[in-house]
């Protein structure tokens, strides 16, 4: 029982990894395409819509892993 409460692993962990990769990659990719086409709002609005979908991406991910445990 105790190793499979160990191997089991938090959400929080899940939505702090992906917050971060998702803010990382939304605002690096927002400041290249917000420069491409020369739209301010796409580079302000990119890191905060990386960090939404890094967020969901890392629930995701933890709802997929740990469907088989339960």
């Amino acid at each position: 029982m105790k190793d499979k409460q160990q191997n089991n692993t938090k959400l929080g962990n899940y939505i702090a990894y992906g917050m971060s990769f998702g803010l990382l990659a939304g605002a690096g990719l927002s400041v290249i395409v917000g420069t491409m086409f020369n739209n301010v709002f796409i580079q302000m609005a990119g890191a905060g819509i990386g960090l939404a979908v890094g967020m969901m991406v890392g629930a995701l991910l933890y709802w997929v892993q740990n469907k088989s445990t339960r």
